[in-house]
């Protein structure tokens, strides 16, 4: 029995090392960087893509008229042929794109082996110069401040979606894994999370407000309730709590909520 409980021991501080060493990207050999700043003028683009494979995403207000760039990756230096990353203008669309080679590889979400270190992209956005927002990430962070596009797209495999502020004509975002937050909004606002909370916060209601998850609990407030605004919500395992002057399930000439999760819970407040 002794044995055993030694033996035990003995496996379990294997495993917290060994999810020490991990977690804080232990390598052999020296480590490489790449990290390029790129500006250019706003009023030649109407339309930003940003996409990541491995690596957080950070978009906020410029202080000037021009858009900022940084494209920043840490890693094994022998390992550096892995990483490919693009930074171009096509005519009125701005590309920042980074890839990894998936086949060479092994990768946990937020845990990388081979010394994989820091990796993120950064830009920032004059306010109400941009037209259109496309932002995709497969792991990692997707975190923008305050928005201010006609559309704005967002997705990501697995990592949360945190939103300071949008105002524009419509958002679109998609989480596979991982909590989605839209903190102040104007404007329609399209939300969808296989697994994953949504939090979102609406200062105006003047467009439809749809707001879906299979697992994961929904939370909205709305700050300004138009007199014609309707409320439709629906979940199939967990409790529905609204509180507010709503027209539930009705018709209306105004603008329409719908909260719908498979699993978890929904509350809506004023």
């Amino acid at each position: 029995m002794k044995k055993i409980l030694v033996g035990a021991l003995i496996v379990v501080c294997i495993g917290l090392i060994g999810t020490v060493v991990l977690a804080t990207g232990f390598s052999i050999g020296p480590k490489a960087e790449i990290d390029e700043t790129k500006t250019f003028q706003a009023n030649g683009v109407e339309r930003v893509v940003i996409q990541s494979e491995i690596g957080n995403i950070q978009v906020k207000e410029s202080t000037n008229n021009k858009i900022g760039v940084h494209v920043y990756a840490e890693m094994a230096k022998r390992h550096l042929d892995r990483y490919q990353y693009e930074i171009k203008q096509d005519g009125e669309v701005l590309y920042v794109t980074t890839e990894e080679d998936e086949k060479r590889l092994i990768s946990i979400p937020f845990i990388h082996f081979d010394g994989n270190g820091e990796r993120y992209i950064e830009v920032s956005l004059p306010k109400e110069m941009i037209n259109q927002l496309d932002v995709e990430s497969n792991i990692g962070e997707i975190k923008l401040g305050e928005i201010a596009v006609n559309e704005l797209n967002v997705t990501s495999d697995v990592g949360e979606i945190l939103i300071e502020a949008f105002s524009g004509q419509k958002a679109n975002l998609h989480s596979n894994v991982g909590k989605t937050t839209l903190k102040s909004a104007v404007g329609e606002v399209n939300v969808q999370t296989d697994t994953g909370e949504i939090h979102v916060t609406m200062d105006e209601v003047t467009d439809d407000v749809t707001l879906q998850s299979k697992v994961g609990e929904i939370n909205v407030q709305v700050k300004n309730i138009p007199d014609e605004v309707g409320l439709e919500v629906n979940s199939n395992v967990g409790e529905v709590d609204v509180q507010g002057p709503f027209i539930m399930n009705a018709e209306t000439d105004g603008p329409v909520i719908k909260a719908i999760t498979d699993v978890g819970e929904i509350n809506v407040t004023q």
